[in-house]
């Protein structure tokens, strides 16, 4: 059989860690050309291995997008308010039982329609989550934007909120202020360098990076309407076939949204959800407050070209994964960026978050994003459940 020199270059490549030192890239400039990376739309080249996932769990009729697992296999999943119908915010998936409200019924209780809750209803119920993630330290965090159905964040309510697992309590809440999370913002995803005792987000409303100091709480907005923050307006979203557009014929303006760190921390890797590119800039330029944003901007580099993709995920030998949108694919990326499709099928549907269990194996959600009704004249085109996956790697 033959194979071609990408395939066998990316064979050779696969067994190293992500995150490993890479060669440096070029900087971004302000009009992205040609990337350093082959798109992965030419599909004949992308090796392929044919993992099938196996469903965790299934829910009808609530839209999921956040999956997180602890150093002891629990899972949590998350429902962002975006369509009418919403109840829980966050479950905690448990076998052979009904998926129960995390932390409780309280949390997850609904703010009636048309108040705005006052500044200590905001800090202490979800009102909007899009993100749940477990850290190194097994530690659980929520990520609230707290837009319910993308009408603005209310006041006092986008927050990020530490669990303690051992007790099922909040240990710790931190608030955004409106000039973190601006009302058209819409903050996205999280991860946590522990380390350096840092978090980083990803604002998909208006296109950012936010940089959070876990000692201080302070956060800061950075890198704000650039190449891999914002959408990439020549790029047309088409899943399976269908373009994606709405009842007035616009393409959807979704901005930074999926991210991931390198395994050693040193390197942020992040991408519009409305473009193909793959951008990185080292973790200690983004902690550096004295840097202009001219000069932080200087030093992000253009990585990989692999697809439109909703989140990254990482595995625990530091392999970087994508969930490709476009063609419902899990892709694994080489330390030079160059794709494997590890599973494909009609069952990963816009596949949205990843974690990595105990056991080493990849749990993801699908969201089926492109079944709304907004972007198919009114109809909601969904076949099945929205679902919670697992892809066994070895």
């Amino acid at each position: 059989m033959h194979i071609s020199l990408r395939t066998a270059l990316a064979a050779a490549l696969l067994p190293l860690a992500f995150g490993a030192a890479a060669q440096p890239r070029k900087p971004v400039k302000n009009s992205p050309k040609t990337a350093t990376r082959p798109s992965a739309s030419a599909k004949e080249s992308v090796p392929v291995r044919g993992l099938r996932p196996e469903r965790v769990a299934a829910f009808a009729d609530q839209r999921v997008t956040g999956v997180a697992v602890s150093k002891t296999g629990r899972l949590f999943v998350n429902f962002p308010y975006w369509e009418d119908g919403h109840r829980e915010s966050v479950l905690e998936v448990v076998p052979g039982q009904a998926p129960r409200p995390y932390p409780d019924a309280r949390w997850n209780e609904a703010v009636p329609a048309g108040t705005l809750p006052d500044a200590k209803t905001a800090a202490t119920r979800f009102l909007c989550v899009q993100s749940v993630v477990v850290d190194d330290l097994d530690r659980l965090w929520v990520l609230d934007p707290a837009s319910p159905k993308f009408a603005g964040v209310l006041p006092g309510g986008a927050k990020l909120v530490q669990f303690d697992l051992a007790t099922n309590q909040p240990a710790r809440t931190i608030v955004f202020s409106g000039r973190v999370a601006p009302p058209q913002s819409y903050l996205n995803d999280v991860r946590f360098d522990t380390k350096n005792n840092a978090a980083y987000l990803t604002d998909s409303g208006l296109g950012a990076l936010v940089v959070l100091d876990l000692t201080t709480g302070r956060a800061r907005r950075v890198l704000e309407n650039q190449p891999g923050t914002r959408l990439d307006p020549t790029f047309s979203l088409v899943v399976n076939g269908h373009e994606l557009r709405d009842e007035k014929g616009e393409k959807p303006s979704f901005n930074a949204d999926g991210l991931e760190l390198s395994a050693d921390g040193r390197t942020l890797y992040f991408q519009s959800l409305m473009g193909r590119r793959i951008y990185r800039i080292g973790t200690e330029f983004l902690r550096d407050s004295t840097l202009s944003a001219p000069a932080l901007a200087a030093k992000v580099e253009e990585w990989a070209e692999v697809g439109a993709s909703d989140g990254y995920g990482r595995d625990r030998a530091g392999n970087l994964y994508t969930s490709g949108i476009e063609d419902n694919t899990i892709r694994q990326l080489s330390a030079s960026g160059l794709p494997t499709v590890v599973a494909q099928g009609p069952e990963i549907s816009w596949p949205d978050s990843f974690a990595t269990g105990p056991d080493g194996s990849l749990y993801f959600t699908t969201s089926q994003i492109q079944t709304q009704a907004k972007f198919n004249k009114g109809q909601d085109t969904r076949t099945q459940p929205y679902g919670l996956w697992r892809l066994k790697l070895k």
